[in-house]
């Protein structure tokens, strides 16, 4: 029989990463915003929400790494097998059927390295729009002057 102590852990684990959750989004997390605020129908909206769910199911692993060192050797294992079959069970049935512990940090530092290059892309688009603008303006006032010197002729 498992010991209550371990639900009660792997409960207060669950609630205080939800607390966590919850604070972002009121006090305007930066990350959770930038993927709330993307287009909804691009790819980058998508990836943004992804890396924040996935930060957000690590919170609970790493909280739980700080609740096992509350527990006696003995008990480690077990609540270590209550709580790896809890967020297994949460994450298969709250998004993705995948989802591995394992696979999250490798997961997280892929999606980042996407929004890290859309980022570029759309710096490097933002140049070349800024770079055409000023280039029209040139071309504009060369061509008024052209049509200025052909009206004195």
């Amino acid at each position: 029989m498992i010991d209550d102590k371990y639900y009660l852990s792997a409960l207060e684990i669950t609630s205080q990463c939800r607390q966590e959750f919850i604070e972002g989004v009121l006090n305007s997390n930066p990350n959770i915003y930038s993927a709330l605020y993307s287009d909804l129908e691009s790819e980058i909206y998508y990836i943004r929400t992804k890396v924040y769910e996935l930060e957000w199911l690590k919170s609970h692993y790493d909280e739980f790494l700080l609740q096992l060192k509350k527990f006696s050797s003995e008990d480690r294992p077990k609540f270590t097998t209550l709580f790896a079959e809890h967020l297994h069970r949460f994450a298969n049935s709250w998004r993705d059927s995948s989802m591995s512990l394992n696979f999250v940090e490798e997961q997280l530092q892929a999606l980042r390295t996407l929004i890290n290059q859309n980022e570029e892309w759309e710096t490097n688009l933002k140049k070349l729009q800024i770079k055409l603008i000023k280039e029209n303006k040139i071309l504009d006032r060369e061509l008024k002057k052209l049509t200025q010197k052909e009206e004195i002729l």
